[in-house]
């Protein structure tokens, strides 16, 4: 319980702007179930009087009940209608939340978190979120309703109010018993369906690779044996769930049957009147409502706390951090003062220094894992150095803005991610200029391709850019840089895989590019030192220009 209310104090953010509307909805809750209350009692009335034969008192009552219910259904359409526009509005304020913060998280969180868990709580969480508080209003609602409904019962009879009081104790003791049974399997089936999930996104992002390895029947068995420890805990909590229902729906038929058999008796006795009881007995439906909202509150609160746990483990990750000064009219140099580098124990880099001056062509090389892509990294911030200044022309990188960071500095990865968009949309989120879009494209010699496809710039260019070869890819990716107009270049590994044709196209564009641009290559290619400026080598965590 002290867990739930901790996580409800954190979501309240979530419903800036929405209070008004969340009042009101409760408000409107409140009517219609004081209307479910006295529905019953109109209709009890109804029936005494078409017993009495008073056609005139019938009359009236028949009409009370007729508007009453008119006026049930229209505020039960019009609650309904404003709860799923606030659910609407709720979801995508805790998305957009979410996705900004993933947006700025420091690089580390992606190291240790896949990309399907990341979707999960983007999408699924959220919905959550949102759905347990609707299940808490009902619950809430409910539990009102179920008062009200016994205290007229008191007062219209205090034996079978007492009674009822006992039956609803009886009954809400056993459903808890049974559902907090079953949370403790749905709790462990959240936990593997999410890790499941993430699991097959991985398998099928790497499709290829499990075949060509021969790995299917590997994936397959690993697969049932994850997929059969889930569907077991399901069962299990489903299970629980199940008895536990069927149990409390026969006791309640049971104490329906003994109401009767009460009644029956009390009536003899001359302690109730036929009219009341015939009252009593039109709120045979809602006399359990609470214990029946019961099932489905504790259920969506385990949901509700378990996805609050993982949305607020991304909330409460540290972000990055930049500064606030601004990089005007940037030069082109970068300086390493005495940097050291390293995740957890493992030293990359051990105080190294180096100076990258403007419009010069420079290579970094070395043994693989020495840490040359964490000095693309360190360059464009998306790690900060353990010890050291890295100076962006002489200005301290942790000083500066992101703005002034990644607008002067660009990146062109070894296997760039191209979205699953047209050609032309994959660059006009850089820059919505078609003609220079075009432009672009004929220096990095795409143009002729493009144009030979079917839809030309309008081509869907797949997932990952499937519909291209990895080279064609890669100059789209330089395209894209290029298009951002950044002042630094950095490429690392782009001639890797790539065929002669594709690779020669990319070593006349740095050759075009050079004198415009500071570039700053990672290659082990030796067609690509010949025109260098500067070559560094990494060997021992140190650095030395060759």
């Amino acid at each position: 319980m002290k867990k739930t209310i901790t996580n409800l104090r954190k979501t309240k953010y979530f419903f800036d702007n929405c209070w008004k509307d969340i009042i009101l909805i409760f408000m409107m809750g409140v009517v219609i179930n004081i209307l479910i209350n006295v529905i019953p009692s109109v209709n009890g009335n109804l029936i005494n009087k078409i017993l009495s034969s008073s056609f005139k008192v019938t009359l009236i009552i028949a009409l009370v009940g007729g508007f009453l219910q008119i006026l049930n259904t229209v505020l039960n359409l019009k609650s309904s209608k404003m709860f799923l526009n606030l659910k609407k509005n709720v979801t995508l304020n805790i998305k957009h939340k979410v996705l900004k913060k993933i947006l700025n998280l420091n690089m580390s969180y992606f190291d240790k978190n896949t990309k399907g868990a990341l979707l999960g709580k983007l999408n699924k969480d959220s919905k959550n979120i949102v759905s347990f508080l609707n299940n808490t209003k009902d619950s809430l609602l409910a539990a009102i309703s179920n008062i009200i409904t016994l205290v007229y019962i008191l007062y219209l009879n205090y034996i079978i109010g007492i009674y009822y009081i006992i039956a609803n104790t009886i009954i809400v003791f056993i459903r808890y018993h049974f559902i907090k049974k079953s949370n403790v399997y749905l709790t462990k089936n959240i936990e593997i369906k999410d890790q499941n999930a993430a699991f097959m996104g991985e398998i099928i992002r790497g499709a290829k690779d499990v075949k060509v390895l021969k790995l299917k029947s590997n994936f397959e068995n690993k697969n049932v044996n994850n997929f059969t420890e889930e569907e077991t805990y399901e069962f299990k909590s489903n299970y629980y769930l199940e008895v536990g229902d069927k149990i409390c729906h026969f006791l309640e038929s049971v104490f329906y049957g003994l109401m009767i058999i009460i009644s029956i008796f009390l009536i003899k006795a001359g302690l109730m009147e036929k009219s009341k009881f015939i009252i009593i007995f039109m709120y045979k439906s809602t006399v359990f409502n609470f214990s029946n909202k019961l099932s489905s509150l504790i259920k969506y609160l385990s949901y509700f706390n378990i996805s609050c746990d993982r949305i607020f483990s991304i909330l409460e990750t540290n972000s990055e951090e930049f500064g606030v000064k601004s990089l005007n009219n940037y030069k082109g140099n970068i300086e390493f003062k005495n940097i050291s580098f390293g995740y957890n124990d493992e030293i990359l880099l051990k105080d190294i220094s180096f100076k990258i001056k403007p419009n010069t062509f420079n290579i970094i090389t070395g043994p693989n894992g020495t840490g040359k892509t964490t000095i693309f990294n360190l360059i464009t911030k998306m790690y900060t150095p353990n010890k050291g200044k890295i100076l962006l022309d002489n200005i301290d990188i942790n000083t500066l803005s992101e703005e002034s960071i990644r607008t002067n500095i660009s990146l062109v990865t070894q296997q760039p991610y191209v979205f699953n968009m047209s050609i032309k949309e994959n660059l006009s989120i850089i820059n919505e200029d078609f003609e220079k879009i075009k432009k672009v494209c004929e220096l990095v010699g795409l143009k002729e391709k493009i144009e030979s496809l079917e839809d030309g710039y309008d081509t869907i260019v797949g997932t990952d850019g499937r519909l291209l070869s990895g080279g064609e890819k890669q100059r789209l990716a330089i395209a894209r840089v290029l298009l951002s107009d950044t002042k630094v270049i950095l490429f690392d590994e782009i001639t890797n895989n790539i065929d002669q044709y594709n690779k020669q196209i990319i070593i006349d564009l740095i050759n075009t590019l050079k004198k415009d641009y500071t570039i700053i290559m990672i290659t082990h290619d030796m067609d690509l030192t010949k025109n260098a400026d500067h070559i560094y080598t990494i060997a021992n965590h140190k650095i030395k220009e060759v």
